[in-house]
């Protein structure tokens, strides 16, 4: 992926790998709709609506079918649509695409169109099969236009401003869920833009009526999203728990678990903004188990493979403890195999072999993981064009990614690398101590390097890294690990005099926790609301101390301890 913020769902269309078999489809019951004729599938990410391809729908012997006439050029073999199937006013089909099938599933409306659901690499799109007579595509690309006015509005300072011109853009978007977005940044600056209930009650019920059409997993994915845009505001309480309440009474007695889990997550936030404790604390622990149970089923299946424990190094007095930066994007689904990879690593090497990093970045859309230290960091390294990119100590290896099935030979290809590199010796010291109190984590790096080369910048630095982080983005992985938090004493280090240096620092957790808020809270402001946001909860933290050469990049050593639960 480009290492530039592009249309996330364009991204998810171009990323993926698709196919599947066919099956035979039933034949048409005496009230089953009649579809004939020429239609186009249409998907309607936010701010787009890209032409799919177009299919030819047939009844032969009372049996529907339909057959791909056309599609956009995006992939290495042409899709073709699989078990088409109508019961009542209810349409389904797979779009089979090199290797698994992607279900749409609609309803029939009175204009003879399909409004309905696609589902791309585990993402709801809203999409619908419209009639087209003549066959045609629209060029697929993103509306420029609308993409930079956007753009534009989010970048005014003043969230009033701003607002009017969120709302202007609606016009152009119309009763089309390509307004999603804009829905999503009203009613989350509701109160500093100052707008009354009744106003963003109105965007609400608005948005609930563009998504109903589309059926009930979508609406549903809409309910989810307006609970996290109303999370936190006062002013809106009473509209939040009303909201809540209703999506918790209508979920399906057939819903998903993780369908369920957002329900209760938003119904326990609201409840505890309108001051209902005890419904609050009965959704969240609701809400708490669903998650694990989630997780748990999470970790059975990823990674998809046994990671394989390392027997250790063959030479003993090999002492190099070897440091992988894997930086990647939740909204990146190329980046799962590497993703995975790396997670799978961890599980291989014990942290006295192998230290592992990721940064999150926004690519190539906006990612709630990234901080300003992740950014800085990417930027020290000029061989990073995009997501995924890995440095082993310091220098860039094995590009690329690829989706699941592709993670075990991405993290082959990893452990071969960290096993030759576990063959050397560390060309540093590091005393590293870590001491917690409370909200405070006091730290004392020490380093020598006294053998280093007369042109080397060497540096000492520190990462604080949060060991698991629950956030499910574009790319559906659930777990995130090692996800780099900050540089305390900041991402350029200390430098080394002589060889030798010393950092003692004070990491405040609830100011982290601040800092992190702030970042994310501004870049939303001027780029775009996130998709949602996970708790900042700086749970099971570690802080490592590497020193590298700022000269060719080489990371010499590095240690890695954990952070002791907070005392009271």
């Amino acid at each position: 992926m480009m290492r530039t913020m592009g249309n996330r769902s364009l991204a998810l269309c171009l990323g993926i790998l698709v196919a599947g078999a066919c099956a035979v489809p039933p034949a048409l019951a005496a009230d089953d709709a009649k579809l004939e004729g020429t239609y186009k599938l249409i998907l309607v990410p936010p701010l787009q609506e890209l032409d799919f391809l177009v299919v030819n729908v047939t009844n032969e012997d009372g049996k529907p079918s339909a057959k791909v006439q056309k599609a956009q050029p995006l992939f290495p073999s042409a899709p073709s649509v699989v078990k088409f199937a109508i019961k009542g006013d209810r349409v389904s089909f797979a779009m089979k695409l090199e290797g698994s099938e992607h279900p749409f599933a609609g309803t029939l409306d009175k204009s003879g169109d399909v409004l309905g659901t696609l589902q791309l690499q585990g993402n709801t799109l809203p999409a619908r099969l419209e009639k087209a007579p003549d066959g045609q595509l629209k060029p697929f690309g993103i509306d420029a236009k609308l993409s930079r006015a956007y753009v534009a509005a989010k970048q005014e300072k003043d969230p009033k401003v701003q607002s009017s011109k969120l709302s202007d853009l609606l016009k152009e978007t119309g009763d089309s869920p390509k307004s999603d977005i804009l829905f999503a940044d009203l009613v989350a600056q509701g109160e500093s833009a100052d707008l009354t209930e009744d106003q963003v009650r109105g965007h609400v019920t608005k948005w609930l009526a563009i998504a109903k059409p589309y059926g009930e997993t979508y609406t549903s994915s809409v309910q989810a999203k307006i609970g996290k845009a109303l999370a936190g505001q006062k002013k809106y309480a009473g509209l939040a728990f009303e909201l809540a309440t209703a999506a918790d009474k209508a979920l399906a007695a057939d819903a998903s678990i993780e369908s369920r889990a957002t329900v209760a997550r938003n119904l326990a936030d609201a409840a505890r903004l309108a001051g209902k404790a005890e419904i609050a604390a009965t959704a969240e622990a609701k809400a708490t188990g669903l998650e694990k149970s989630l997780d748990d089923e999470y970790r059975k299946t990823v990674p998809p493979f046994e990671p394989t424990k390392f027997v250790g190094r063959k030479d003993s007095k090999a002492t190099r403890v070897v440091v992988m930066e894997l930086f990647t994007g939740a909204e990146c689904p190329p980046c799962v195999a590497a993703d995975v990879g790396f997670d799978a690593l961890i599980h291989s090497f014990k942290p006295t072999e192998l230290i592992a990093l990721q940064y999150h970045l926004h690519v190539p859309g906006p990612d709630p993981l990234t901080n300003a230290d992740s950014v800085a960091r990417a930027d020290y390294y000029p061989d990073i064009q995009g997501t995924p990119s890995v440095f082993l100590n310091g220098k860039s290896f094995a590009g690329g990614g690829g989706p699941m099935a592709a993670s075990k030979a991405k993290y082959a290809e990893y452990s071969d690398a960290v096993t030759k590199e576990l063959d050397g010796k560390k060309a540093a010291t590091i005393d590293l101590k870590v001491n917690r109190s409370g909200d405070d984590i006091k730290i004392s790096a020490t380093a020598s390097a006294t053998d280093a080369k007369p042109e080397a910048k060497l540096k000492l630095r520190l990462a604080v890294i949060e060991e698991e982080i629950r956030y499910q983005g574009g790319n559906r992985l659930r777990l995130h690990h090692h996800v780099v938090r900050a540089f305390p004493g900041g991402v350029e280090g200390q430098a080394l005099t002589e060889g030798k240096g010393t950092v003692e620092t004070t990491v405040k957790v609830s100011t982290l926790r601040q800092d992190v808020e702030k970042y994310l809270s501004n870049f939303a402001r001027t780029n775009g609301s996130f998709a949602s946001r996970p708790p900042i909860a700086l749970d099971k933290l570690s802080v490592v101390a590497f020193v590298q050469d700022d000269s060719d990049k080489t990371i010499l050593h590095a240690v890695q301890i954990p952070v002791a639960d907070a005392k009271p």
